[in-house]
């Protein structure tokens, strides 16, 4: 936590905005957004990456107006999609998944560190090209047809929005603070 708290004290340093947007999420929310994350990436920077994604589509709207419907979505994330549509049939975190997914909300939520950069669709494109040209997925999902590309990142992955103005970043309405109190109540949902 040390590391992350010391890099988005950087950004702010470096006078980068940190606006939030408020939005409630549920101990069952951040479990499903924790377990969509660790399945969807291996790195830490993936995981918030995915993290940013769906708090971005939970804030433009257009995607449903709870986490958990935006992660079951078809079509939308692939682990949820092969584990039969629902984020509950993946693996449980951890313990050490869950005090990271923790540190990885309260980075999100303090609205200095973007990874995604208000992205809302991300894809490996080297993956979804192989899979169109196999004939598996259609042509037009390379690239999301166009959509506006707002990073790129070294192993593939590509994010995307539409040509929307960036969303400001979603400030978690939970006591994030670094607190073990706090970890077990909104984690394991005890306490």
């Amino acid at each position: 936590m040390r590391f992350l708290q010391a890099l988005a004290a950087c950004f702010v340093i470096l006078g980068l905005p940190s606006t939030s947007v408020s939005a409630t999420i549920s101990d069952e929310d951040a479990e499903a957004i924790g377990r969509t994350a660790y399945a969807e990436s291996g790195s830490f920077l993936g995981r918030l990456a995915v993290i940013e994604t769906i708090l971005n589509r939970l804030h433009d709207g257009s995607f449903g107006g709870s986490v958990q419907g935006i992660i079951n979505a078809p079509w939308q994330f692939e682990p949820v999609m092969r584990a039969g549509g629902s984020w509950r049939n993946l693996p449980p975190l951890s313990d050490v998944q869950r005090r990271d997914l923790r540190e990885m909300l309260w980075v999100h939520e303090q609205g200095t560190l973007t990874i995604a950069k208000g992205a809302t669709f991300f894809q490996n494109e080297r993956i979804v090209s192989d899979r169109a040209a196999r004939g598996a997925v259609r042509k037009e999902l390379v690239g999301f047809n166009g959509m506006q590309k707002v990073a790129e990142w070294h192993d593939g992955h590509s994010f995307y929005r539409p040509g929307k103005p960036a969303p400001k970043a979603v400030a978690v309405k939970q006591d994030l603070q670094p607190k073990r109190r706090v970890v077990s109540m909104m984690v394991f949902g005890g306490e």
